[in-house]
């Protein structure tokens, strides 16, 4: 069957999990009337892409580097100010401590989100690494025929397709 698309054609397309459930769509695609050679069943895709894991490990450690180095600049940044304040303010030793590493804190929290942040290049790269996973097989149905197409939709629904598109 040819994989071509023709004007006033419809296509529907079902996920299923297993070849079983498929081969059900399929009996009860012919069961509804639909022709043999209007029906193709194909693998579905990987929902990881193979070629970009390497860039995605390297682009988890270098976010990793990054909020981590900003967490701990925040901590120091927010441990010197209290200090710097309490000390000025003439507070007691315990104050001044208490206050250091409540800021430090804080500081590592706003360290950390900032970092994270900043850090993420948000690039359509990025969104291309990962795909829905729809399924390990995909019915494909072409026809020219509304009742067809319906019918078609009722079949795949009908033998639990995960999932059912329709694409005029």
């Amino acid at each position: 069957m040819s994989t071509e698309h023709v004007s006033g054609q419809v296509t529907i397309v079902g996920g299923f999990d297993s070849p079983d459930k498929a081969r059900a769509a399929m009996r009860s695609a012919g069961l509804r009337g639909i022709d043999g050679d209007h029906l193709a069943l194909d693998r579905a895709t990987s929902s990881i892409r193979p070629r970009r894991r390497g860039v995605d490990r390297r682009l988890t450690a270098w976010i990793s580097r990054r909020v981590f180095a900003a967490s701990l600049g925040g901590s120091v940044l927010g441990a010197v100010v209290a200090l710097v304040v309490t000390s000025v303010l003439g507070s007691t030793a315990t104050t001044i401590w208490e206050s250091a590493v409540l800021s430090a804190l804080a500081g590592f929290v706003v360290g950390f989100l900032f970092g994270g942040i900043s850090a993420f290049p948000l690039t359509p790269a990025l969104a291309d690494t990962f795909e829905e996973d729809q399924g390990a097989l995909r019915l494909v149905v072409r026809t020219s025929s509304p009742d067809e197409a319906q019918a078609a939709v009722q079949a795949l629904q009908a033998a639990g397709a995960a999932w059912v598109n329709r694409e005029e």
